[in-house]
């Protein structure tokens, strides 16, 4: 009867709320919505939602899973299946560090007709930024497997569920600028193995950080419609990267602290997304965060997200709040040198001083190269904790670059 009771108040407010949806303010550059006049109470609304949904799936026994709830740890680390849509998409991404100097960033995004969106950095001291043979240019043919996502000579392949993945790249890379490029012959033969837990953005991230998300926006149906549409399944995991790199017949050891992700959905599309800045830092005492800030404005135009990992004792906290607006640094296509800003974990607040090394790696994915990522690579500290880590900056791209 109570959960009944509460399912009517949320629909008597969802529709004054639709009735009154021209109340909010004025977005700031036409894109980042503020807290309008019922902020407070679809805030609390939000809240009593997802209270219910947690309620539901823990009354519906067999549903435990990722994602949607229906899938098992050993089918999720698998290629999925990819939808009929014509930007369906089925994506995994790594990186990596040292304290040496070392850094790595590679992924492949699985599209329908044998496509892929492939890529490989890797920084190497006294050498410079390498990059694979097709960027800025992400899309290759794929090679057709059953358990690997493959194209270009890059392959990422799962061995173990949530323990252990193999990556391969065997190719050219170039260095330097575009216009004159120096080639190197590069084979990368690592794996990726971790014991630590997983992060689930459905049922993981901080969900009053969330409520605040969806409550600052504009309720219309079409609102609620795209939401659901635009959904999709994302869980992170770090880790360490082992393994070696041979640079024209030189071996290079890697010994990492890494990361993964695993995305899927029915549909990936670059269009709808305004910006979004994600960092990965891994600090000398071994904790791992990841913070990420993103700006979908036709559903979410502004969203903090992200965990604090402490690898000792296993503990994974989301981020609650974060004080670094998009608008704030880069919005006009030019990031910045260094950055800093804070943020709150388990009601902790740590302060981040980032200072990006002098390389971009730029590269561009959708059709028509619809958006435009820029992979940072920085050293810093956190509450004084000196760290390294990977950056990646995304901006729409629509009309704007032709290559």
């Amino acid at each position: 009867m109570i959960i009944i009771a509460i399912s009517i108040i949320v629909s008597i407010f969802t529709t004054i709320f639709l009735r009154n949806r021209k109340l909010g303010k004025e977005k700031i550059l036409n894109v980042y919505s503020s807290p309008g006049k019922w902020y407070l109470i679809k805030y609390l609304t939000m809240l009593i939602l997802f209270q219910l949904r947690n309620l539901s799936s823990k009354l519906k026994p067999g549903k435990a899973g990722i994602g949607y709830g229906t899938k098992k740890l050993e089918d999720i680390e698998k290629l999925q299946p990819l939808s009929q849509e014509k930007k369906a998409f089925d994506a995994v991404f790594y990186q990596g560090v040292n304290s040496s100097g070392y850094y790595f960033a590679g992924g492949i995004e699985r599209r329908p007709n044998s496509k892929v969106n492939g890529l490989v950095y890797l920084l190497v001291p006294e050498l410079g930024l390498l990059e694979s043979e097709s960027l800025p240019k992400t899309e290759l043919n794929a090679d057709e497997t059953e358990n690997s996502f493959a194209g270009g000579g890059i392959s990422f392949t799962p061995v173990v569920p949530m323990k252990k993945w193999d990556i391969y790249y065997k190719g050219r890379m170039w260095l330097g600028p575009e216009s004159n490029k120096t080639w190197y012959n590069v084979e990368l033969k690592a794996e990726f193995t971790s014991d630590m837990p997983h992060f689930v953005v459905d049922s993981d991230a901080d969900k009053k950080c969330l409520a605040r998300a969806i409550a600052r926006e504009t309720w219309t149906k079409e609102f609620f419609k795209t939401l659901e549409k635009s959904h999709q399944t994302h869980y992170e995991q770090m880790g360490n990267i082992t393994g070696k790199v041979i640079i024209n017949e030189k071996e290079h050891i890697l010994n990492l602290q890494g990361f993964r992700d695993h995305s899927f959905g029915h549909q990936r599309d670059w269009t709808l997304l305004h910006r979004y800045i994600f960092h990965m830092l891994y600090l000398e005492n071994d904790v791992r965060i990841c913070i990420g800030v993103i700006s979908q404005p036709c559903t979410i135009s502004h969203f903090e997200i992200g965990y604090v990992l402490n690898p000792k004792t296993k503990e994974i906290h989301p981020v609650q709040r974060a004080d670094l607006k998009l608008y704030q640094h880069g919005e006009d296509g030019e990031p910045p040198k260094s950055i800093a800003f804070t943020f709150n974990a388990n009601d902790d607040k740590y302060d981040c001083k980032i200072d990006y090394l002098p390389y971009n790696g730029v590269h561009y994915k959708g059709n028509d190269i619809e958006a435009k990522l820029i992979e940072r690579f920085f050293v810093g500290e956190v509450n004084g904790v000196k760290c390294r880590g990977v950056s990646e900056w995304h901006y729409n791209n629509v009309g704007t670059y032709t290559k």
